[in-house]
């Protein structure tokens, strides 16, 4: 899966960007134990998990919800959680619009509403605008207590 690959190493990226230690962690099959990598922050370290769920259009919003689930069961449970997921640019085969979005962050907050092992989701879309077209990354972070800011992802901290 060289598209996850990719993603998890440029999730990663970001955070040493931005001046954090991250150590991958090797993977060793077990529920809670395979995760991709940790951060630190202020002294503690942070489990994160990435998806990449670009593989074709998302269907509905158990596209969402799965990807997110198989994130939580990879986490620990005995610290602080963070899932990075990277998501189509269509959404029930129509580009993806406000309402594709206000669905999938409904669906994030629900899902974080029920869990203790995930305090954050942060979502990468990426978006087609002008001519010649370019590609733009948007960051969506989405966590508990946390309003949603969308930022481009070279300025995303």
């Amino acid at each position: 899966e060289i598209e996850a690959s990719f993603f998890e190493l440029h999730f990663a990226s970001l955070f040493v960007q931005n001046g954090y230690t991250v150590r991958f962690v090797k993977p060793s099959g077990r529920k809670q134990e395979d995760y991709d990598f940790d951060v630190l922050v202020d002294h503690k370290w942070i489990a994160v998990e990435a998806k990449t769920r670009r593989n074709g259009p998302l269907k509905d919003a158990n596209t969402i919800r799965n990807a997110l689930k198989k994130a939580r069961s990879q986490l620990p449970v005995d610290r602080p959680g963070v899932i990075g997921i990277s998501i189509a640019s269509e959404y029930e085969g129509h580009n993806l619009g406000e309402h594709a979005i206000q669905v999938i962050e409904q669906e994030i907050h629900e899902f974080l509403h029920k869990t203790s092992r995930v305090n954050k989701v942060i979502v990468f879309r990426h978006t087609w605008d002008g001519q010649p077209p370019a590609c733009r990354t948007n960051v969506n972070e989405i966590g508990k207590f946390v309003h949603c800011k969308i930022i481009p992802a070279r300025k995303w901290t």
